[in-house]
């Protein structure tokens, strides 16, 4: 198992738990970085672009008839949600709303985001 997917499994496992209290409702994009900093070009415009449009309209996906596996069903559909981006650094998850994330790609001096700029950013610090 890749060091990404082990924290995407932490990460999907808190999700779960958080259903309760609807807490971990949102659109995720999980990167990850063993330093104190993620470069902006971590995360691909497209990411960008589709966590914008997922949290203004909504999401309706069909599930590939051509998965090996056996479907849960044939598609989902998900109203508007808020969207994140979700950095884990080597200490926590920090989430950051993708409005927020985009502003600070544009407006910043430097050309990644540090732990500490993470951390002002964070509406959650989560340690798993």
């Amino acid at each position: 198992m890749t060091r990404e997917s082990k924290w995407q499994t932490l990460w999907n496992k808190y999700l779960r738990e958080k259903q309760d209290d609807k807490a971990g409702y949102g659109f995720y994009e999980l990167k990850q970085t063993t330093g104190d900093s993620l470069d902006f070009k971590k995360i691909e415009v497209h990411q960008y672009e589709s966590l914008l449009a997922a949290e203004k309209a909504g999401l309706v996906w069909k599930f590939s008839d051509q998965d090996q596996r056996q479907k849960p069903f044939d598609c989902v559909s998900i109203p508007p949600i808020s969207a994140f981006i979700v950095i884990k650094f080597p200490d926590a998850f920090y989430v950051i709303k993708i409005k927020d994330m985009i502003k600070e790609k544009e407006t910043s001096l430097r050309k990644s985001l540090t732990k500490d700029r993470a951390r002002e950013l964070a509406v959650k610090v989560i340690h798993i």
